[in-house]
């Protein structure tokens, strides 16, 4: 009689087994705290950590936290501790007035400024609305001079491809305490759309993984420069028109960074044009304010080293006697800097056929040698490339010009071949990086159907071109240890240069 019921308790002890046995938690360490889930997000940005204009290193330091929400209510608050047994501080919250971009929810900038914090140091804040929690994040300030720091250098980033996510998460993993981006951060034509759709879910994501990205600037603080797509020109000859788009150059909406370049806002020279109806423009110089074109051009200080960032694109003219006085004299000033670093999108100097001729940038080569210049790193192409130590002395083209009209820059080179970066370390010339592995969606250059590399000029030590990657900086006061680390985490390229 049991066994000719037998097959009755199948069901049962299957019902059994699912609800007992044991399940793998499959939820992420950084899952979003569960009073957060399933709650409308009141972020129209959620939170950027940011330097602002703060170029020196000071024995205190301040950081800004900078968000966008649609209300205009002034019911935010943000606190802050700089360790889990001190008390929480409250900060005051600004705001911005009302941001109106066409084809985009009207919202407000909302930020507010931590100061009190130790160089080197980790915080916790919090952001608040109506007393309710909202986003909570970690965060670290520049380090002093004579700590240790990890950057990483990375450009050509996000166009919604997997490439973009899995280099997010890379660096992340790397725990960097600064991300300086080289250009390009968001494909085709800088507009806020695609920051929303591209850039901000994978830099900015809540939760960590090679399919998402991770919450990277909401708790480090990044460099920006801008490259062409940037400023909505894909080509050297676009000018960027609002009526066609009215949410170009979001680049100078969402970031704050020092202003202590020498462009001023009511000038036209060396600045990105822009075209469109005037109410348009009103509403993009409102929302972008001091920024525009200022954060074009500056330097900062972040422990042992002084960065220059540059704006390399065609409607700078670096031949102009007032921007190379700039130049000089930024980095004159930088004489305790152990490290002099610097970066601009379009490379000087590259091996790949595409961007060969963009070679503006080489003028400034001289400017770098006689201020003792290390590394100057760029993006553009999309692939890793390194140069030995090189110094390079332009010659007038044909028609006494520096720069021919294809962007050619004819000059003598002298190289070191005798540096390499293992046995021999203190280069004799300025080494020059091309990270623009970054992870946008259109090709990486080994791809592209024609103008495939026979060789590599005689500047090029080694080019990596099938792979998405990132450089990972490593800073003592008397060593600088550089990797190009791919998507999947392997090493393609290491170097060391010592004093």
């Amino acid at each position: 009689m049991f066994g000719s019921n037998i097959w009755l308790l199948v069901p049962v002890l299957l019902l059994v087994l699912l609800l007992f046995w044991p399940r793998k938690d499959t939820r992420s360490k950084d899952r979003v705290p569960p009073d957060l889930e399933n709650r409308k997000s009141p972020f129209f940005i959620k939170p950027i950590l940011q330097l602002g204009n703060r170029p020196k290193l000071t024995a205190s330091e301040e950081v800004e936290i900078h968000w966008h929400a649609e209300a205009p209510e002034n019911d935010w608050s943000v606190q802050y501790r700089q360790s889990a047994q001190a008390d929480w501080k409250p900060v005051p919250v600004s705001r911005s007035n009302k941001i109106k971009i066409e084809g985009h929810a009207e919202n407000y900038r909302f930020s507010a400024t931590l100061s009190g914090l130790l160089p080197g140091t980790d915080f916790e804040y919090q952001v608040l609305k109506s007393g309710q929690l909202e986003l909570s994040s970690s965060g670290l300030t520049r380090k002093a001079r004579g700590q240790a720091q990890r950057i990483v250098i990375v450009g050509d980033m996000a166009e919604g491809g997997p490439g973009s996510r899995k280099i997010a998460f890379q660096i992340a993993q790397t725990n960097p305490d600064m991300l300086l981006m080289a250009g390009d951060l968001v494909y085709r034509t800088g507009r806020l759309q695609e920051y929303l759709k591209y850039f901000l879910p994978v830099y900015n994501s809540d939760t960590s993984s090679k399919e998402i990205g991770a919450p990277i600037i909401r708790s480090r603080i990044a460099l920006t420069e801008v490259g062409n797509h940037d400023v909505g020109m894909p080509q050297e000859s676009d000018i960027p028109n609002l009526d066609l788009a009215p949410d170009l150059m979001a680049h100078y909406i969402l970031w704050s960074l020092p202003l202590n370049g020498p462009v001023t806002t009511g000038s036209k020279k060396h600045v990105a044009p822009l075209a469109g109806k005037q109410e348009r423009l009103n509403a993009f110089l409102q929302a972008a304010g001091e920024r525009y074109p200022r954060i074009g051009n500056y330097s900062v200080d972040a422990g042992d080293c002084h960065w220059l960032v540059l704006d390399s694109n065609v409607y700078v003219d670096w031949t102009d006697a007032q921007l190379l006085s700039w130049v000089e004299a930024d980095l004159q000033s930088a004489k305790d800097a152990r490290w002099k670093l610097v970066s601009f999108h379009h490379a000087s100097f590259t091996a790949h056929w595409k961007h060969f001729d963009e070679q503006r940038m080489r003028i400034l080569s001289p400017v770098f040698e006689r201020h003792g210049v290390h590394v100057v790193f760029s993006g553009h192409n999309h692939t890793y490339e390194r140069s030995y130590p090189l110094r390079f002395e332009p010659a007038p083209q044909s028609n006494g010009k520096l720069i021919a009209d294809n962007g050619h820059v004819d000059g003598k080179f002298t190289l070191d071949k005798e540096f390499d970066g293992a046995t021999k370390t203190r280069p004799n010339g300025v080494i020059y990086i091309v990270t623009g592995g970054g992870g946008a969606r259109q090709k990486l250059m080994s791809e592209h159907p024609e103008g495939k590399l026979v060789a590599l000029p005689p500047f090029t030590v080694t080019m990596v071109d099938n792979v998405h990657s990132f450089t990972c900086l490593d800073m003592t006061a008397n060593k600088l240890s550089i990797k190009q680390i791919s998507e999947d985490g392997s090493v393609l390229d290491s170097f060391e240069i010592s004093q």
